[in-house]
């Protein structure tokens, strides 16, 4: 139970910066402190989806629900198939 909560955490933190590599820099106009850790975000964000690199959240993601008892995922976001 342990694992699928840091799984699921996990997944959560991995879309909070997904959104903040898209609209942080929305947040940087109204606060501009945001811009210092807007730009490394985003220069991340831009060097995995042009380079193809992997993302280190997604594996770690993938262990936890290995560790709990759970199938993962091979590839990106799309390969993600939803069952009740």
């Amino acid at each position: 139970m342990l694992y699928r909560l840091a799984a699921d955490s996990l997944v959560l933190f991995h879309l909070s910066f997904i959104l903040f590599v898209l609209f942080g820099g929305l947040l940087a106009l109204k606060w501009r402190p945001a811009i210092w850790l807007h730009l490394p975000a985003a220069a991340w964000g831009v060097a995995v989806e042009v380079f193809h690199l992997p993302c280190p959240l997604t594996r770690w993601e993938n262990l936890f629900r290995h560790f709990a008892g759970q199938d993962g995922y091979g590839g990106g976001l799309s390969s993600i198939t939803f069952s009740r």
